[in-house]
């Protein structure tokens, strides 16, 4: 590794562990359009508020303040707890507490509303 750099070859990782220099800056460019993409939610106003209120305007329940397991309740809290997770970068366990669930609960329903959001074509 000292001789790559002493002879002026800069990695943006180290390929025994990371793999080739492509594959690193992929996932580094990849990581950089989620971080815009939540930012540019978040300059939008979206909070768990607004992103409640949409998941309201779309399925007829508010997440936040319905609670069983009616079918269209738990389907509310999965495509909100999916939004919140992945699109907006919050975390399981932050949504959890706010919902009422296990942070478990909450990594299985992200997966589920994911489900309900392609199925659906829904976009945040």
């Amino acid at each position: 590794m000292l001789t790559l750099r002493a002879a002026g070859v800069r990695m943006k990782g180290d390929e025994r562990i990371l793999g080739d220099g492509k594959f690193v800056e992929q996932v580094m460019r990849e990581t950089e359009e989620v971080f815009e993409r939540q930012m540019r939610l978040r300059l939008q106003g979206y909070d768990l508020q607004r992103l409640a209120q949409k998941v309201n305007d779309l399925v007829g329940v508010d997440p936040l303040r319905e609670r069983g397991r009616y079918r269209m309740v738990v389907q509310a809290r999965r495509v909100f707890c999916y939004w919140a997770v992945r699109d907006l970068g919050m975390s399981g366990a932050m949504i959890a507490k706010e919902l009422g669930i296990t942070q478990p609960a909450v990594s299985m329903a992200v997966k589920e509303g994911e489900q309900i959001v392609r199925e659906r074509r829904w976009k945040l």
